[in-house]
């Protein structure tokens, strides 16, 4: 016994002298930095920056023009490296620790077996975005239910952006509210805002997987941090949110009908087919008639149809409305009944959706 503890002490040294002066890791850690900051690498190179990992001593970086993540990791590196070869060796390299050292232009990799030398571009630099400390006074808190509030209003939003206002969420008081002039969505917020700010579409669509707790709000930038410390900021979008405007879509007076409790399996039926890559871009078309409801989805691998049979307070024409089964899905467990008029009214507790008819006759 006593030799195999004299024997483990003497590796356990010779390991330390090895590696004097590299910065230990664990490899799930530094995968998992990385992981958090990926959303802000851009698929295309818009920007210079935008396919790269840009590493300050203490952070993580990356950047894309309109967004920039950080997360805090203590590295020992200041450097950017290309993203995609640098994930992937990060992930392939085996072992659980990692040593990480600066070297003359390169960032060094060692685990007991591997070892790799990846280089550092010079020509990228960091863009200087000045992020308040975690415990700054300038932070201020976000309602419990925002980042749920704000993933309700997001399909609501424009994607032309010929009105760069229509592609964002209005955040005031204890309200969230979006608009394209055709559609509208408002979800009530637990408390309050201090300051209002309008949150781009591109940033909303990516915030809810951090459930930011606190903002903050300078000229340029909105910053918001989650409890792990990852930063998450979004660049700042000219112009006045027209909420005189969306708000009026929601005033309509119709038959109010009641939906049916299996109106979220029907739908996760149907848009079982639908193959399109993003979740935003899949439709499944709801008809409305008295006493009955049909979903049904339409791809190119075939068709589904469910029928819900029942009295639902409606005694009108038949109306075909096209929805994204994503959004629908999200909003069931919060509306109980729909107002129908030249729109449709989604109602429920602190939430309402309005759109307008594609087809009504």
């Amino acid at each position: 016994m006593a030799k195999r503890t004299r024997g483990k002490a003497g590796s356990s040294a010779a390991t330390d002298a090895a590696h004097k002066g590299q910065t230990e890791i664990t490899k799930t850690i530094l995968l998992d930095a990385l992981a958090k900051v990926k959303p802000a690498i851009a698929n295309k190179e818009v920007v210079e920056q935008s396919t790269y990992f840009i590493f300050d001593d203490t952070r993580i970086w990356t950047y894309n023009d309109q967004l920039a993540i950080s997360h805090e990791i203590k590295t020992g590196i200041t450097g950017a490296v290309r993203e995609a070869e640098f994930y992937a060796m990060v992930k392939k390299i085996e072992g659980e620790t990692i040593w990480l050292e600066q070297q003359q232009g390169q960032i060094l990799l060692e685990t007991e077996s591997d070892s790799v030398s990846v280089n550092i571009d010079p020509d990228i630099k960091a863009q200087g975005i000045t992020v308040p400390g975690i415990n700054s006074k300038q932070w201020r808190s976000l309602p419990d239910n925002f980042t749920d509030a704000v993933f309700a209003c997001l399909f609501s939003t424009a994607k032309s952006l010929d009105r760069p206002a229509l592609n964002c969420i209005w955040v005031e008081g204890d309200c969230v509210l979006s608009t394209d002039r055709y559609r509208a969505s408002q979800h009530a917020l637990n408390t309050p805002v201090k300051q209002p700010f309008m949150l781009p579409y591109v940033a909303a669509r990516e915030l809810r997987q951090y459930n930011a707790y606190k903002v903050y709000l300078d000229k340029q930038w909105i910053h918001f941090v989650n409890r792990e410390h990852t930063f998450f900021s979004c660049r700042t979008i000219e112009g006045e949110y027209p909420v005189a405007e969306a708000t009026a879509i929601f005033d309509c007076e119709g038959e109010r009908l009641q939906l049916p409790d299996n109106l979220a399996d029907a739908i996760d039926f149907v848009q079982s087919l639908l193959v399109e890559d993003f979740d935003v871009n899949k439709v499944v078309t709801l008809t409305i008639e008295p006493g009955l409801i049909t979903c049904n989805s339409n791809s190119v691998i075939g068709k589904a149809n469910r029928k819900i049979k029942g009295e639902n307070g409606y005694t009108g024409k038949p109306i075909k409305i096209e929805v994204n089964p994503t959004f629908l899905n999200e909003i069931v467990g919060k509306i109980d009944t729909v107002v129908i008029a030249d729109r449709l009214l989604f109602e429920g507790e602190g939430f309402k959706h309005a759109l307008c008819l594609i087809e009504q006759g």
